[in-house]
C-alpha cells in the first residue's frame, strides 16, 4: 500500500509549488504475518525455559526449607509467580493462534449453516485471560523484587535487627498485600472484562 500527499507552498505572490511525497509500507502483510509466527514461537519457547527453571527453583527452596527464614521465602514467592507468569505467557500466543485458526475455519464454513464455536472453551476470552493475568502476576514480580531490594537494604543497615524485622509471619502478610493490590490494579485498568472473567467457560 502507497500513500501519497501533497504539500503546496506559497513562495511568491505568483508562485506556486507542489510537493508530491509517497512512502511504501515497510511490511507486507505476509511479512508481517511471519515476523507474528516468529516472535509467538520465540514466546513459547523462552516461556517453557522459564517453566522449567522456576519449578528447577522452587524444588530447591522447597528442599533447603525456605518457610524457616523470611528473604528465603520471598526468593520461593517470586519464583512461584514467575512460574504463573511463564505459564500464561505462553498460552496468550497459543490462543491467539487458535483464535487465528477458528477464523479461517469459519470463513472455510460461511456457506453452510454450521455455526458456534470448534473449541470447548473460546480462545479469544482465554487469551485475554491469560493476558490479564500476566499483568497480575508480573506486577506481583516486581512488587516482591522491591521487597527483596528493601531487605537487603536493611540488612546492611541493621545488621543486628535484621531477622526480627524480615520475618516468615511479616513476608507472607507482605505478600498478600501485594498479590490484592496486583489484581485491584488489573480490575481498574481492565473492569469490562473482569465483571466476567470466566465468560470463557460459558
Amino acid at each position: 500500500m502507497e500513500l501519497s500527499h501533497q504539500v503546496t507552498a506559497m513562495t511568491a505572490p505568483a508562485q506556486v509549488i507542489t510537493i508530491t511525497a509517497s512512502s511504501q509500507e515497510i511490511l507486507t502483510q505476509s511479512e508481517y504475518n511471519i515476523s507474528l509466527d516468529t516472535m509467538a514461537s520465540i514466546q513459547i519457547i523462552v516461556s517453557i525455559f522459564g517453566l522449567i527453571a522456576n519449578i528447577i527453583n522452587i524444588k530447591t527452596f522447597l528442599t533447603i526449607r525456605a518457610f524457616g527464614d523470611g528473604v528465603t521465602l520471598t526468593f520461593l514467592l517470586l519464583s512461584v509467580s514467575d512460574l504463573f507468569a511463564c505459564f500464561h505467557s505462553a498460552i496468550i500466543p497459543i490462543s491467539t493462534f487458535l483464535v487465528a485458526q477458528e477464523s479461517k475455519w469459519h470463513s472455510q464454513l460461511i456457506t453452510s449453516q454450521t455455526t458456534g464455536n470448534f473449541f470447548p472453551v473460546d480462545p479469544t476470552y482465554t487469551s485475554i485471560l491469560s493476558h490479564h493475568m500476566y499483568q497480575i502476576f508480573n506486577l506481583f514480580t516486581i512488587l516482591l523484587t522491591t521487597y527483596l531490594v528493601v531487605a537487603r537494604c536493611l540488612c546492611v543497615m541493621y545488621p543486628l535487627k535484621f531477622r526480627s524485622n524480615i520475618t516468615v509471619r511479616k513476608t507472607l502478610l507482605v505478600s498478600v498485600i501485594f498479590i490484592v493490590s496486583s489484581a485491584f490494579v488489573i480490575r481498574l485498568w481492565h473492569p469490562p472484562f473482569l465483571d466476567n472473567p470466566w465468560g470463557c467457560f460459558t
